[in-house]
């Protein structure tokens, strides 16, 4: 299992796969609505010569955001996400019994020949 877990081109598959299924989550979450909120308040001051000048400031900002309107390309943008995140996941099962394959013919190889000697 270590050795396989080693091998540069599983290591690779398993990150495109990860990779796909964080970008398919992402799409599901950027159809949601969306709200953001920001608060700044601040105080300004300065002193020239005697006279001392004062301000008090802030800034409350809201925003709404949400995708849902377009639903048919939201839908389809999720549909495409799963599909790659699926490509990924049958490319990396795909690696893998490649790889488990050639780990046991190379241990038989290796075991007739210390039988061998």
């Amino acid at each position: 299992a270590d050795l396989l877990a080693r091998r540069p081109d599983l290591l690779s598959a398993v990150a495109r796969a990860r990779a796909g299924s964080l970008l398919a989550d992402a799409t599901r979450r950027a159809a949601l609505p969306n709200f953001t909120f920001g608060l700044l308040v601040g105080r300004l001051g300065s002193d020239q010569g005697g006279l001392t000048f004062e301000s008090n400031f802030s800034r409350a900002t809201a925003a709404f955001g949400w995708s849902g309107l377009d639903i048919g390309r939201t839908r389809a943008a999720i549909r495409l996400a799963d599909a790659e995140a699926d490509q990924g996941f049958l490319e990396y099962r795909r690696l893998f019994r490649t790889a488990l394959g050639e780990v046991e013919r190379a241990l038989a190889r290796i075991d007739g020949l210390q039988t061998q000697l």
